[in-house]
């Protein structure tokens, strides 16, 4: 068995700029206004995780920038000493928000480009040439304002984005940016996708040559590599699937775990309050909505710990 996680990722609403047909939306599925949680809801939980051994804690969506007290509430987990805060965003309302996260305290965040080409943008996520060029704006202003580590999240759809692919490791390297390559999870799948294995890809990075590598495992124990191009471009990609890490007792006899191309091991939260451990569905979700609106530490920690040994 995996050991448990300390990863901890936050949604904080379901509503997106974009309709990629392929994202998982965090397990989320859309919800009112009304049902979504507070900015005071949020730093609450975060403190409560931070008090049981949380040490990573990740704010996404739907699209994190939507939400006008997202520099709050950034504001407010950091305020729990907690230093490795950072978002998952489009970046289509990058630009814009920014400075207010500068602010805030955002030091690190991950940018998801799937493509450069206008046409592809808009077929498969659902968005127009001035989002396209407003993203390329806010990777900009990102770099511009000194963020490290900065990373590009790329999902590959198999042999039909070879091509898109490459303009992407040359885009990363020119703006010498981390491009993190993810599998597609076969959630929704349309006519050309292919379910490409790890292996495959560092197969198809090594035909355009590769300079240095080097494998490490990060806090959860998910083994990456860390790949330089013989272009310049730096690749972050895993080597492990969690389906064979096994993190849940529930896992070993889950009927859904051939589907599972999960490559990280967080535990989960929705905009409404639900802890979902697995996308795959394999392990059920469970809501703590009302014990985060009673502020009921007792009661939270025990449903924490009761997710996370199922």
């Amino acid at each position: 068995m995996q050991k448990l996680t300390k990863y901890f990722r936050m949604s904080i609403t379901d509503q997106c700029t974009l309709s990629c047909y392929f994202c998982h939306n965090e397990g989320q599925c859309q919800s009112a206004s009304a049902e979504k949680l507070t900015a005071e809801d949020f730093i609450w939980v975060c403190g409560q995780m931070k008090s049981i051994g949380f040490e990573k804690f990740k704010i996404t969506g739907g699209e994190p920038t939507l939400r006008n007290d997202l520099p709050e509430i950034i504001m407010g987990i950091k305020k729990h000493g907690i230093d490795d805060v950072s978002i998952i965003t489009n970046g289509t309302l990058l630009k814009k928000s920014l400075p207010k996260l500068m602010d805030a305290g955002l030091k690190r965040l991950n940018i998801s480009m799937y493509s450069l080409s206008k046409d592809k943008f808009r077929r498969d996520n659902g968005g127009s040439s001035r989002q396209l060029e407003s993203i390329k704006a806010g990777i900009d202003n990102v770099l511009e304002n000194g963020f490290l580590d900065t990373k590009l999240n790329y999902v590959f759809h198999g042999s039909r984005d070879i091509d898109e692919l490459e303009r992407m490791l040359s885009y990363a390297s020119d703006k010498n940016l981390i491009l993190v390559i993810l599998p597609l999870i076969p959630i929704s799948i349309r006519v050309g996708d292919e379910n490409t294995s790890l292996q495959e890809l560092r197969a198809i990075l090594s035909i355009w040559g590769i300079e240095k590598e080097i494998v490490c495992q990060d806090k959860e124990g998910i083994s990456k590599r860390f790949i330089t191009m013989k272009s310049g471009a730096t690749v972050l990609l895993r080597d492990d699937e969690l389906s064979a890490k096994l993190p849940y007792k529930d896992c070993i006899t889950c009927s859904e775990k051939s589907e599972c191309r999960e490559g990280i091991f967080p535990l989960r939260m929705t905009s409404i309050g639900e802890f979902i451990p697995c996308l795959a569905g394999g392990v059920a979700r469970v809501s703590a909505r009302t014990v985060i609106k009673a502020r009921d530490s007792k009661r939270l920690l025990k449903l924490v710990k009761g997710v996370m040994e199922r």
